[in-house]
């Protein structure tokens, strides 16, 4: 689950950032890689991060309402 989430988080922070590099291939993954999508991956992460909390609380809000009613 770890390596969909950091390959979502990459992907999501391309839509950020104009000048994103593609990471070609993900098998060879080194420092100089790393520090290059640092700023992607962190802004991607926040994004999925923010719209997942969103999802959650939306879903969990309308499940206590729902109940609530009965």
């Amino acid at each position: 689950m770890i390596p969909l989430i950091i390959w979502g988080s990459i992907q999501t922070g391309k839509l950020f950032i104009s000048s994103a590099k593609p990471l070609l291939d993900y098998s060879q993954i080194d420092f100089q890689a790393i520090s290059e999508h640092f700023l992607q991956y962190v802004l991607g992460s926040l994004a999925l991060a923010l719209v997942t909390a969103v999802l959650f609380g939306l879903s969990s809000f309308t499940l206590l309402r729902f109940n609530q009613r009965r």
